[in-house]
């Protein structure tokens, strides 16, 4: 928004276009999203309902549910865009219970009609109070969103998996102890501390490609250089024995650039024949590259077939993933799932996985009607969520206030006519008064009275 506010100035030394300030900009953003959130929607017994909760700083929690009606499915197809959905509600609570989530969906339905479908994680007060709405309604089908469901499917298998808490402890302390170093390029991925089973993949990714970056066996990207010392003639006497380790204790410790000034400076000393006979344990046992990496890499390797498997059960929620998030949910999910894993030789604990995602995908789709597809996933919420949260970390404060009303901006596919409509209904006194009403006095209202009053005190002092 302040970026529009420098873009106008640009042109205004070119162009007679006078140039608004950025709170003009915001309110005109605000006033779109308000009067988005308060149109009518047509009224549809085939609605989708897709809720979702963000919270930030502060105790308010929003609430949203975006709506698509089942025929623009057939259309749009499964992989939704911000635009194919509609803003059905924005609600912001200071708490929230099975029985508010309740009344909010009654909320959404009053204005488009009885949703066919609810889609959603499943976090306990979403759960309670789908639940409880219904209970009238027992014919509407709520599905539990594939990420989430493979999350749990992950969390279930792994949380209490000795080796994997030790390889995710063991990733944790790379982490730290390769910064500042020349391997870190070779560091492991941050780990999440929410939804952490949502994205374990790109540990054990990084894990596997270690391995396969320690089979090449060239290590000059960390560090080229050779040296002669205690450790190094050690290795040769462990394998070869005194005559050899003897001649080499004659030559000085000392570092060398590369590998051909070592080879040329141990020829030097020992001889050719010697040198060649003692390459395979020498050269290893010199290599400073080498050593630096299996001091602060080398445990990687004892999870070798852990992470086979690990992989493997990956592979299969993604999968899974891959398929509901472009095809839907229907009866027939399950049998394809098994068609697409019917070749691969999964391991025992892969195995386990399969038959639980399985009987997922049979229990979502015997709530469906023959030849019906319905949404698999809820991933347009998050993605909308993630959004209004890139927009609103420019905001001073990160509590929950007027800044929610960029979401219908996101899901609306702008025109002139619908703009001029908008800014023509709604002002912006209006976007006070909503506030006020919903959200109360803000964060940063606060602090500016509370600033305000610490000068008071002060001058009167």
């Amino acid at each position: 928004m302040r970026g529009s506010e420098r873009t106008f100035h640009l042109f205004s030394n070119f162009f007679n276009v006078p140039v608004p300030s950025f709170n003009s900009v915001r309110s005109w953003v605000y006033r779109f999203g308000l009067y988005m959130m308060q149109s009518e929607c047509e009224r549809r017994d085939d609605w989708i309902f897709i809720l979702d909760h963000t919270v930030q700083l502060g105790q308010r929690k929003c609430l949203l549910i975006l709506g698509i009606p089942e025929e623009r499915l057939k259309i749009k197809g499964y992989a939704l865009r911000h635009q194919d959905v509609t803003v059905l509600t924005i609600d912001v609570v200071t708490s929230s219970t099975g029985e508010i989530v309740a009344k909010q969906l009654e909320k959404a339905a009053k204005k488009a009609g009885t949703p066919k479908q609810i889609l959603s994680d499943h976090g306990s007060d979403i759960k309670k109070g789908v639940r409880l709405y219904r209970e009238e309604r027992p014919s509407i089908i709520y599905t539990y969103d594939v990420t989430h469901k493979m999350a749990a499917l992950l969390k279930q298998e792994l949380q209490k998996d000795e080796k994997w808490l030790s390889f995710l402890k063991q990733c944790g302390k790379s982490c730290k102890s390769l910064k500042q170093t020349n391997l870190y390029f070779l560091a492991p991925p941050r780990q999440r501390t929410k939804a952490r089973y949502s994205s374990v993949s790109p540990q054990i990714q990084w894990a596997q490609k270690v391995i396969n970056w320690q089979q090449r066996n060239d290590y000059t990207e960390i560090d080229r250089s050779f040296v002669l010392d205690q450790q190094t003639i050690a290795a040769v006497e462990d394998e070869y024995g005194d005559s050899v380790s003897r001649l080499l204790r004659a030559m000085p410790s000392k570092t060398y650039a590369g590998r051909d000034a070592f080879t040329e400076s141990l020829v030097e000393q020992i001889g050719n024949e010697t040198a060649e006979r003692i390459t395979p344990i020498i050269y290893p046992a010199a290599e400073q590259g080498r050593r630096k990496f299996f001091e602060k890499l080398g445990w990687v390797a004892a999870y070798k077939e852990e992470l086979t498997v690990y992989a493997q059960m990956i592979d299969l929620t993604t999968l899974v993933q891959e398929q509901v998030k472009q095809e839907g949910l229907n009866q027939a999910s399950y049998q394809k799932f098994e068609k697409n894993i019917a070749d691969i030789s999964l391991s025992p604990r892969a195995c386990r996985l399969a038959k639980a995602i399985s009987a997922y995908l049979r229990t979502e789709g015997e709530q469906m009607l023959d030849q019906q597809t319905l949404l698999g996933t809820s991933d347009i919420i998050e993605s909308v969520i993630g959004k209004y949260k890139y927009f609103s970390s420019g905001c001073s404060t990160q509590d929950i206030g007027k800044m929610i009303l960029t979401i219908p901006v996101f899901t609306t596919q702008l025109t002139c006519g619908l703009v001029k409509t908008a800014m023509e209904s709604v002002q912006a006194l209006d976007i006070n008064k909503w506030a006020d009403d919903l959200l109360g006095k803000s964060t940063l209202s606060k602090r500016r009275t509370l600033s305000y009053a610490l000068e008071n005190d002060t001058k009167s002092t």
